[in-house]
């Protein structure tokens, strides 16, 4: 009886394809696992606007919470490195306003997705600001309904820098997606 031979060459193909599918893979079950159905919000009435500046953040809060007391923008700055002077949680206070009119999902969501985003490229070696991030998303053209999904926005985002696309190049390419 013949002994069956092993392979002697590697199907790099192959093997970045399985790469590729298990960082999406990944990248989803990251996402879905953080959703707490907030990321509808414009389906169920969304935002009306208004915004409560209070100042009880914590740097350890690792996911802003639905019920949390803390500001999306100072949560944002402070676990961006950005300080918490009032200038600065105010720029992003501004930012995020844009993009919860802009996207799907909610400032509180933007921001949790931002460094999550963030957390994931630095695991494959890719340095980001959040705060760039939501800044160069929030310029990207809507959908066909005149929305788009921060979440899938991130999840393209990802796999287009994970599979050695630059900034510049992935931004372009979401630029063409809609």
């Amino acid at each position: 009886m013949a002994k069956a031979a092993l392979p002697t060459t590697i199907d790099k193909g192959g093997l970045m394809r399985r790469r590729h599918w298990l960082a999406q893979a990944t990248f989803l079950l990251a996402l879905a696992a953080c959703d707490d159905g907030e990321s509808n919000k414009k389906k169920s009435g969304g935002s009306d606007g208004r915004r409560t500046v209070r100042s009880d953040a914590t740097n350890d809060e690792a996911w802003l919470e639905a019920g949390s007391k803390t500001p999306p923008a100072q949560w944002l700055a402070t676990r961006a490195g950005k300080g918490s002077a009032p200038a600065t949680v105010q720029e992003i206070a501004e930012l995020l306003d844009t993009a919860d009119r802009r996207f799907l999902e909610s400032d509180r969501m933007i921001a949790n997705r931002s460094l999550q985003l963030v957390a994931m490229l630095r695991e494959a070696g890719i340095k980001e600001d959040p705060v760039d991030l939501i800044q160069a998303f929030t310029g990207l053209p809507a959908d066909h309904e005149g929305v788009r999904s921060y979440t899938k926005t991130c999840e393209l985002y990802f796999n287009l820098r994970h599979a050695g696309k630059s900034q510049t190049e992935a931004l372009a390419v979401l630029d063409k997606e809609q």
